[in-house]
């Protein structure tokens, strides 16, 4: 049975089922989820969410936001990237193969099979990332990650909290 969100998630939740009033773009989104997790007792310092398009020249765009700025970076991946190794043994890729969860507890991690961005956050201090699925209304499978730096990473009940928000999100 699942403990009820304390009123910083629910608030959250709610503004997510709403459709995010007040935030214009997938930008404004992640620049309040990221303040109101940690707000909520979630210790969420990065987030990068990967969305595909159907664009002829870009798989897909990738927004990454961080708690040092507060703000929300912009990339777009070229269609090769799906072909490329480095691509295929990323947690993104497992997301978006299995429409699963995929968790890298930071601290426990080798450096062998490890692909080379998991590995960077690792040696930026990071502890835990959790890979989600973001199924949209046509049934796409899009992927958002969750990484902090708190020692021992993330709680069972954070994960629990973010995986609450992660099926509105979807939906704006």
């Amino acid at each position: 049975m699942r403990a009820m969100p304390n009123a910083k998630v629910q608030e959250l939740f709610d503004w997510l089922v709403d459709g995010a009033p007040g935030a214009p773009t997938p930008m404004a989104v992640l620049e309040r989820l990221g303040p109101d997790l940690n707000a909520a007792g979630v210790p969420v310092h990065r987030m990068s969410a990967f969305v595909k398009t159907l664009h002829p020249s870009i798989v897909g765009r990738r927004f990454i936001w961080e708690i040092e700025t507060g703000k929300t970076q912009v990339g777009e991946a070229p269609w090769e990237l799906i072909n490329a190794e480095v691509f295929k043994r990323s947690p993104f890729a497992r997301v978006f193969e299995t429409g699963q969860v995929d968790r890298c507890v930071l601290h426990t991690l080798t450096l062998e099979n490890t692909p080379s961005d998991v590995l960077e956050l690792k040696q930026s201090g990071f502890t835990d990332i959790v890979f989600m699925p973001m199924r949209f209304m046509g049934g796409t499978v899009h992927a958002i990650s969750f990484a902090t730096r708190a020692n021992g990473g993330f709680t069972d009940a954070q994960l629990e909290t973010i995986t609450f928000v992660v099926r509105p999100l979807s939906r704006v």
